[in-house]
């Protein structure tokens, strides 16, 4: 039973031992936060079971720049009891312990031997397997033991790695047979008697304004279009059309309880999982070219400034004019590209004029100190057989910008119309950063000759920390300020109380613009919609009102599981990419310092590992500065430094880049992607300066190609 002192929740693991505790949705507490639990008191629970905290706080009161203090207190607690074992499932790689065959985990947060137990006919070294345990003793000395599910194939195949990391965490690919038959029921377009029908029920017919859809070149489930035009006042009229899904996917239907069940589309680096089957998310629901579309239209009056002048909320039809992908687009208005330029003539005004409106928002935003994170995304780029053939920065351009600036704006219009409509709805939230993380950024940055302002008792505002990175820009240390910053922050998720986006600097934030691939918007469209027609009942209200805490904590949770599902296919396939490199020197750039090494990543983004005990001389962390010292020497590594290294080892089973050092540093020469020999190669193919040993580290990517970011 909960009570202030006692919380049941849900509890992740992280690689480093430590954990979260997600209170439970249906407890009645004022504080919701995630409860932090170190190693030693997580009572041997593991990701996904229903644990029981005992809750303490520690207090915490920090000084920050121009003498402002932060004052407040870090929930943490430690496991009295695990409630209910969650989803104990995991993938790895089978190998001989003497007379036993065992299972080393993909996943850090599952460690020890674990022995398999049970049938291993057909079982052999090097498998790539789907496991279940049954048995994870507390004493982590003593063995585990788990069941082999599947076989899915060869220990170090991507494409066997990513499915068996894929089935581990719960992503199923397949749809069951109750929830195609339904999607099979729905027809593939709308004719002309649905479109009539429509129209009377009071749809509005905006199928002769002039839209466009601008996305990926291969995107196929297309949430959204835009519209522009400038009205006699001076101010610009934005359109937002969104899919009007939820004319397809009913309450309680078949497609509905999948959908929460996913509560997104999972893209990874070789395969898309949608969160509806394809002939919605492709079809019927998706706004292609020249198709009559159901839609959710918001439309929004902006000043030259950027500032909302007013803006309406309602159900329309539409057709879609033409499409331009970002490349396209930005071709077009930066380049001029003549080609581009005959090909959308009669359009380049209207795209012109939708530039000059999100640069006007984006200059907005930035007075309103919204933090941006400059961090290169990486874009994984596969031949016809699903083989990694680059691994390559993914280019943002202004024409990127156009489309996230208009999301960006049309979530916030609906968030802050429907909050004061007083209704249960699903906000976006970002809280606060911790401050406990807040002083020990500042102590970091005030070391490095930055000061972080906050205000006197205790407030902070994005603005602080917006001026904190203009300050560190273009400088040695950008890309570290960069780093801790974004290390300070807490992570945003869903939640049925409006808490405000500090990230974003907004008070009222939502998700409305993808409804294709992410139920919180589905949820906040079914809502929206028995508003408008006036069907929201004190009943619907109620049930709503109760269902609320439990979608957002679903959403969050799946949001979480596929971004680590994506990272985690990145991963794999990089370290598929770089095998061929093994031995080749780079100069690559230091993006992570630690006790026992340092983090190196090249310019093509794939990172990995170079260890002190592979450089000569004793080294030391210096956490003050966030520098490695060598003791005897007295060398200085920064984050942002160059160094040369040699890929000694990429290691497909155990997924570890691994670097060693070559012969000088490189100081501030020109890094470059483009490997070269090493001249200490040797003719067994490996470095001189031998493998290094194997750890528990993998390759790390912090950033992953998606379809849009995450806000």
């Amino acid at each position: 039973m909960a009570d202030k002192n006692h919380i049941p929740g849900i509890i992740y693991l992280t690689a480093k031992g430590t954990a979260f505790v997600s209170p439970s949705a249906d407890i009645s507490i004022e504080d919701k936060r995630d409860i932090f639990i170190d190693k030693k008191n997580t009572m041997g629970a593991m990701t996904g079971d229903t644990v029981l905290v005992e809750l303490y706080k520690r207090e915490i009161s920090l000084r920050l720049g121009g003498g402002s203090i932060v004052s407040g207190n870090r929930r943490e607690g430690k496991i009295v009891k695990i409630l209910e074992k969650g989803r104990r499932i995991f993938s790895g790689n089978i190998y001989s312990y003497g007379s036993y065959l065992c299972v080393e985990p993909d996943n850090l947060k599952v460690n020890g031997i674990i022995r398999v137990k049970g049938d291993v006919t057909g079982i052999t070294g090097n498998d790539k397997v789907v496991c279940e345990i049954i048995s994870m003793p507390m004493d982590r000395k003593k063995d585990g033991e788990a069941v082999v599910i599947e076989v899915v194939g060869k220990a170090g195949d991507a494409s066997a790695d990513i499915t068996a990391m894929m089935k581990a965490c719960g992503i199923v690919p397949e749809f069951p047979d109750d929830v195609l038959e339904e999607a099979a029921g729905i027809p593939s377009e709308l004719d002309a008697d649905t479109v009539e029908k429509y129209l009377k029920k009071g749809r509005r017919d905006l199928r002769e304004l002039t839209i466009v859809t601008i996305d990926g070149e291969d995107t196929k489930d297309v949430d959204d279009g835009v519209s522009i035009r400038m009205l006699k006042n001076g101010n610009y009229l934005l359109g937002v059309h969104i899919a009007d899904v939820n004319e397809y996917v009913k309450p309680g239907s078949a497609l509905d309880r999948e959908a929460y069940d996913r509560a997104t589309s999972v893209y990874l680096a070789d395969r898309v999982i949608p969160m509806l089957p394809r002939s919605l998310s492709n079809g019927i629901c998706s706004l292609n070219v020249g198709v009559d579309r159901l839609a959710f239209t918001v439309m929004i009056e902006v000043s030259p400034s950027g500032a909302v002048v007013n803006h309406e909320i309602f159900e329309s039809i539409i057709k879609v004019k033409y499409k331009i992908s970002y490349e396209k687009l930005y071709a077009l208005l930066e380049d001029s590209d003549p080609v581009l330029l005959e090909e959308y003539k009669e359009h380049a005004e209207d795209l012109l004029m939708m530039r000059n409106l999100a640069d006007s928002l984006n200059w907005r935003r930035q007075q309103e100190g919204y933090i941006n994170f400059d961090f290169p995304e990486t874009k994984v780029v596969l031949d016809a057989e699903g083989n990694t053939i680059e691994v390559k920065p993914y280019t943002l351009t202004f024409a990127n910008n156009v489309i996230e600036e208009f999301m960006l704006l049309c979530n916030r219009v609906v968030a802050e119309d429907f909050h004061w409509r007083d209704v249960p709805f699903l906000y976006r939230v970002h809280e606060d950063p911790d401050p406990e993380k807040i002083g020990e950024l500042a102590r970091i940055v005030k070391n490095l000759g930055y000061s972080l302002k906050g205000k006197s008792g205790g407030d902070i505002h994005p603005k602080s920390f917006r001026t904190l990175l203009d300050a560190a820009k273009g400088r040695s240390t950008e890309n570290l300020v960069n780093l801790l910053t974004l290390r300070s922050m807490r992570k945003a998720v869903y939640s049925h109380e409006c808490l405000g986006h500090f990230g974003l600097s907004m008070k009222y934030y939502t998700h409305f613009t993808s409804p294709i691939r992410r139920y919180p918007d589905l949820m906040i469209h079914r809502i929206m919609k028995l508003i408008i027609n006036g069907d929201f009942t004190e009943d619907i209200y109620d049930f709503y009102a109760e269902r609320m805490p439990d979608i957002a904590k679903q959403c969050s949770a799946m949001e979480r599981r596929a971004a680590d599902a994506e990272r985690d296919s990145i991963d794999i396939k990089c370290v598929e990419y770089m095998k061929q490199f093994e031995g080749e020197t780079f100069i690559g750039t230091i993006s992570g310092i630690t006790g026992f090494g340092m983090f190196i990543v090249l310019d093509n983004t794939v990172e990995g590992l170079l260890r002190y005990s592979e450089m000569r001389g004793r080294y030391e962390f210096d956490s003050d500065y966030m520098v490695a010292r060598n003791i005897q020497s007295g060398r200085v590594f920064h984050i942002g430094d160059s160094v040369r290294v040699i890929l000694a080892e990429a290691n497909t089973v155990m997924r570890q880049i691994e670097f060693v050092p070559a012969n000088e540093h490189a100081g501030d020469s020109r890094r470059s992607t483009k490997p070269r020999r090493s001249p200490r190669k040797s003719s067994g193919g490996k470095s001189s300066f031998g493998i290094p040993k194997k750890g528990k580290k993998k390759a790390v990517n912090k950033n992953s190609s998606r379809k849009r970011k995450r806000r």
